[in-house]
């Protein structure tokens, strides 16, 4: 189980990393290239540490734990990356360089003491590390940098994350934060998980059943959930598309009946091809019964007294366009102070639209609105 679940969660990660770098190949910044090599490292740091992997990769290490070296290094690379995006987010160019080297020399310093440490370390490869091994002080000291390396790097992602979510106005850049942070709580809980582990282990030399489980699903969690995390605004789009589509579609059949009504009223609102694609449609729909609805404006009657009994505002809205679409086709003068028509605009562009089809199904449907439509439509 857990090597389903290290597996699942590192493919996911690179596949989602490769796609977030294809998308954005025309325009990659310094940190896009890091944000996808930290995604594709941790995914692959997941699937090299899973048991099954590890139970190939034993068989040709130089020395016991070396696949799992290998594996706890790809995870520090992707904290490394990490460091990178976050001082090309907020430094000069020349200036990030300089902070990404650094940054750099002191990860192969840390290497380079996880693998000493791990080399000494008279044990031997297995699937269960720190629950066999972690009495030694050398597994101990492993662990312990290693985890550390890992908090802090998540740590300092978890304040960056904090900070755009505050300032992003972008819905769904704000649901892929929220999930990578969550992610990245998750991986936090990790690193406290494994170093309490190794340390309890160390002092009571109590073997850990439960060690090697929870930390493939602490894991295998945050490498997902930060993998889907910051790649959302990339794949959402595409995998929604029909979605979308079908909201327009329904959008725009629901304004045909008032709009059809305006502009047989009034031609002078549109004409010609009604081609192109939906999306275009729709928004040229919107402005002409937007239009029209302005254009009728002078000849909207009082009607609150006979529409006092019926509850819906949008039905009493349709009727009173039927009507002044009665007074207009009728030859009616127009008033010279026209009130303004509501719009639903106080909700924005979203509550406008839903106004306007409710409004438009009332007209369609209402046996309140229908003694009010022109001769023409009523028969």
């Amino acid at each position: 189980m857990a090597s389903l679940f290290l597996l699942t969660a590192g493919f996911l990660a690179v596949v989602l990393a490769a796609l977030r770098w294809y998308r954005a190949r025309a325009h990659l910044t310094p940190g896009t290239r890091y944000l996808c090599a930290a995604v594709a490292f941790v995914g692959l740091s997941a699937a090299l540490a899973s048991p099954a992997a590890l139970a190939v990769t034993i068989r040709v290490e130089p020395f016991p734990g070396a696949a799992r070296l290998l594996a706890n290094a790809l995870a520090m690379a992707s904290a490394w990356c990490v460091h990178g995006l976050l001082v090309n987010l907020v430094a000069e160019p020349a200036a990030a360089r300089r902070a990404v080297r650094r940054q750099l020399l002191l990860l192969v310093a840390w290497l380079l003491a996880m693998t000493a440490l791990l080399a000494s370390a008279p044990i031997e490869s297995g699937p269960d590390f720190v629950a066999e091994f972690a009495g030694e002080p050398q597994v101990v000291g492993y662990v312990l940098l290693f985890s550390g390396y890992i908090a802090w790097s998540l740590g300092n992602f978890l304040r960056l994350i904090q900070h755009y979510r505050r300032f992003s106005d972008r819905p769904r850049l704000r649901w892929g934060l929220v999930i990578a942070q969550v992610g990245t709580g998750v991986g936090v809980a990790w690193a406290v998980w494994k170093s309490s582990a190794a340390v309890v282990v160390f002092a009571t030399g109590t073997r850990l059943v439960l060690e090697g489980p929870v930390s493939a699903a602490l894991s295998a969690g945050c490498v997902a959930l930060i993998a889907v995390g910051v790649t959302l605004p990339t794949w959402l789009p595409p995998l929604t598309a029909p979605l979308r589509w079908a909201g327009r579609y329904r959008a725009h059949r629901d304004l045909a009946p008032l709009w059809s009504a305006l502009r047989a009223a009034m031609p002078q609102l549109g004409g010609g091809d009604e081609g192109g694609p939906l999306e275009w449609r729709l928004t040229r729909r919107l402005v002409e019964v937007r239009d029209g609805l302005l254009l009728l404006a002078p000849y909207r009657a009082d009607l609150d007294a006979e529409l006092r009994d019926c509850p819906d505002p949008a039905v009493r809205e349709a009727a009173r366009i039927a009507a002044a679409l009665a007074a207009l086709t009728g030859g009616a003068a127009p008033r010279p102070d026209p009130p303004l028509p509501p719009t639903g605009q106080d909700g924005g562009a979203a509550a406008e639209m839903a106004w306007l089809r409710r409004v438009s199904r009332a007209y369609r449907t209402s046996p309140v609105v229908r003694p009010y439509r022109p001769v023409e439509e009523s028969r």
